[in-house]
């Protein structure tokens, strides 16, 4: 279809609204690209397209586009062995999550199965979405477990940096240096480790300068004594982006292998994306399809600008073919015949281009080969043409070009010369393309035009309507009746001197078409008489219709009530199923209560014996004399040099023995066991029940277990659970283990740093490194 006829037409602002509605920067190209075809089939296909996204969009279940990236260069860089950016990978990365969602929502609709198709040629590539997630974490940042090499470059990486940073820390701290500076801070500056020192002192801090504050009165200076630790920390990050590299080459031969799938799949995504663009388009206008014409025949029926708002528009109707081919419109000015012009042509190519259209009622459009259009004034400046010369160069294109199949626009026909030679070179043109068979629709102002169309048939008269009353137009569009300029009364209405007024109207009537136009307006009230007729018959048959349809609601009555009533008993049968739910949940918390108010009570025998086992006073192991490895025996008394406590040995295990602790057993070597003094008592051997119940409130891990997670626990919950862990530490013989309790609202955190400063055994205690948990995790010193 030709371009100046689209740009006269306005058609690039529907690209640029089809443009605004996708999600994706291929399918933002597709639609300032999509232009009407000529194709029947093609014009139905594209149709079909977008009543299946109309009806997505209507039932909610359009998916969303939003993680859609243009990757064809990238894929296409790595055909040609080129390394990925880390960007262009993660662009990838959310491609085929996005991809893999919008292949799952078009499969799982209904009724659109050209949509479906379309999607089933999607290949999401689930393999390498699982490699992208494993080795990039949600950030974008490559995990440590990329590779063990990686991990291990960045476990040195992160040493160098605490030695580093203890480095500088030592300095700050040290009285002689910590007045040189303008605060105790190791920051970093050009990825090497820093301290500010007043500008005052620089020489007093031999170094490197790597950075000036703002206000001259700081320098960031790297202290030599850390210039050799730096470097080594700028070779561990060159090493850690050499493995990046390689990684990343790695991962680009593995995108290569399967670019030309995904090529394929962005086109079918781009696509979908596009066509649902369409459908957000005919929703918002609430537009419809156009039926096909059987024959060269449009109707149109309240149909309005698809530029101008809902509110502001006035629907026009608009009939061509049934009976003519050719329609003549006259009017005032500024009265809307330009617009009503354009409505038809635009709606016309956007039909066309498989666009819906906003028509309220019955709409038929044929599939133009063309549609010509020669709209406002053609004057061109550059090749000295005038408004009417440029107007009839371009007629006589059309002319040339037109053909039987086309649609021809045509504003103020003949207008711009003298008006007898305009008018008759108006008429004869007419005639051609009524001879040609195009449907035609022009605008005019020439009363000889009006009467010629009323005498001739296969054409048409209609007018845009104005308001005599208000001396305004109303825009709407009266076919079959021919109107005129209403020049004396727009002009009145514009505050014209009323003696110029008087006497134009005394011209007009003096004048050899003054009779002519009375007859016209004469035929004219006839036709409105007859179209009032007509509105009243309707209006008649509308009644009807309404009684008819108002029987057949008293005689639907019975079954809403039926359905009415199942309702009900539907709404009664959740109400029921949420009560029994709420119960339920109640059950639950009563059984949780019980089992926490157990836990509390075993927690008491676990605190009982080892209040127990602090009460026994054992003397020092320098006095005792070891047990030789053969003469261990069960049920003998024995004194563990590494706890300075006596127990009994209740199992032997090669070199290793179980020895009871007052309840608690634990595993000991022989070299730790001696003979216990006379003066000591043999102790107390724990009953069997006491066995089990001491066993039942150990603490459900490992006696050498180095960590406990408590994330998600109270502090009521976590505190018999800290005790028991650390005793099972102690007695292990540790002297460091880390407690998870995660950051959160900081309250878990709080009440176990309480609970540790209360342990007489705990040494010490602070955050994990940030690599390792930071604030969520708390590293405890025993001893």
């Amino acid at each position: 279809m030709e371009r100046k006829t689209l740009e006269a037409l306005d058609y690039g602002k529907i690209q640029e609204r089809l443009r605004e509605r996708c999600a994706s920067n291929g399918a933002k190209e597709w639609a300032l690209q999509w232009y009407p075809s000529s194709d029947p089939r093609e014009v139905e296909r594209r149709l079909a397209e977008t009543a299946e996204a109309l009806l997505l969009i209507q039932n909610a279940q359009a998916p969303h586009f939003g993680g859609l990236r243009m990757i064809r260069q990238s894929l296409e860089r790595a055909q040609k062995k080129g390394i990925l950016t880390v960007e262009e990978v993660l662009a990838i990365r959310s491609s085929l999550e996005a991809y893999q969602e919008i292949r799952d929502r078009f499969m799982a609709a209904q009724e659109t199965p050209r949509l479906t198709a379309v999607a089933a040629e999607i290949e999401p590539q689930p393999q390498l979405l699982a490699r992208l997630e494993t080795m990039f974490d949600e950030r974008g940042r490559m995990r440590d477990t990329a590779s063990p090499k990686l991990n291990q470059l960045r476990r040195t990486q992160e040493r160098l940096q605490e030695r580093v940073k203890h480095s500088l820390e030592a300095m700050i701290q040290d009285r002689t240096t910590a007045k040189y500076l303008q605060e105790a801070l190791v920051t970093q500056r050009n990825e090497r480790y820093v301290v500010p020192v007043k500008a005052e002192y620089k020489y007093a801090v031999p170094g490197i300068v790597h950075d000036r504050s703002a206000t001259g009165q700081t320098l960031y200076i790297e202290p030599l004594v850390s210039v050799e630790l730096n470097n080594d920390l700028q070779e561990a990050a060159l090493a850690e982006h050499t493995e990046i590299v390689r990684l990343m080459t790695v991962l680009s031969e593995q995108v290569a292998q399967v670019a030309q799938p995904l090529m394929h799949t962005e086109k079918c995504t781009t696509e979908l994306d596009f066509i649902l663009a369409r459908g957000y388009l005919a929703a918002e206008d609430h537009g419809r399809s156009a039926q096909p014409a059987a024959d060269a025949e449009i109707i149109l029926e309240s149909v309005r600008h698809p530029l101008l708002s809902q509110e502001s528009a006035v629907p026009i109707t608009v009939e061509i073919g049934n009976g003519y081919s050719i329609l003549v419109v006259t009017g005032s000015n500024t009265g809307g015949k330009t617009v009503a012009l354009k409505t038809v042509g635009l709606v016309a190519a956007m039909n066309q281009a498989g666009l819906f259209i906003p028509v309220a009622g019955r709409a038929v459009l044929p599939i133009f080969q063309n549609i010509w259009v020669a709209i406002g004034d053609e004057q061109n400046m550059a090749e000295n043409l005038s408004t009417f010369s440029g107007h009839m160069s371009r007629l006589i294109q059309i002319m040339k070009d037109a053909g039987s199949n086309d649609l021809v626009l045509l504003d103020e026909l003949g207008s711009g010369t003298d008006p007898v030679e305009g008018a008759a070179l108006a008429i004869a043109i007419l005639e051609y393309f009524h001879r040609l068979g195009s449907l035609a629709m022009v605008t005019t102002h020439y009363s000889e035009l009006k009467q010629y169309v009323y005498t001739h048939p296969g054409m048409e008269n209609a007018h845009v309507e104005f308001d005599d009353e208000t001396l305004t137009p109303t825009y709407r569009l009266q076919i079959g009746i021919a109107g005129n300029s209403q020049a004396l009364n727009i002009t009145k209405r514009l505050g014209m001197i009323p003696e110029v007024l008087a006497r134009a109207q005394e011209l007009k009537q003096a004048s050899a078409y003054y009779e002519m136009e009375k007859v016209l307006e004469e035929l004219n009230h006839k036709r409105r008489e007859l179209s009032r007729m007509e509105e009243d018959l309707q209006m008649r048959l509308s009644k009807a219709e309404k009684s008819h349809a108002k029987w057949n609601e008293s005689n639907q009555e019975l079954q809403r009530k039926k359905q009415a009533i199942l309702q009900k008993a539907r709404d009664d049968a959740r109400q029921l199923k949420r009560e029994l739910k709420v119960n339920a949940e109640q059950i639950i918390k009563d059984l949780k209560r019980s089992a926490k108010e157990a836990k509390d009570k075993q927690q008491a025998v676990v605190d009982e014996k080892r209040q127990a086992i602090d009460r026994l006073s054992i003397p020092s192991a320098n006095e005792r004399t070891k047990i030789p490895l053969r003469k261990i025996e069960i049920g003998q008394a024995v004194y563990v040099d590494t706890l300075e406590k006596v127990g009994t040995v209740i199992d032997i295990q090669g070199k290793q023995f179980k020895v009871d602790l007052a309840g608690l057993p634990i595993t000991v070597a022989a070299r730790n066991l001696f003979y216990p003094l006379p003066q000591e008592a043999k102790p107390k051997e724990a009953n069997t029940k006491e066995r089990i119940r001491s066993k039942a409130v150990a603490p459900k891990m490992r006696v050498a277990a180095q960590s406990i997670n408590l994330i998600g626990e109270t502090v009521a919950d976590a505190e018999p659970q800290v005790a028991a862990f650390l005793d099972a530490a102690m007695l292990a013989g540790l002297t460091s283990v880390e407690i998870i309790h995660g950051k959160g609202t900081g309250a878990l955190r709080k009440g176990i740093h309480a609970q540790l400063r209360k342990i007489p055994y705990v040494k010490s205690f602070s955050f994990a490194p940030a690599v390792a948990g930071g604030s969520g995790v708390t590293v405890v010193t025993l001893g």
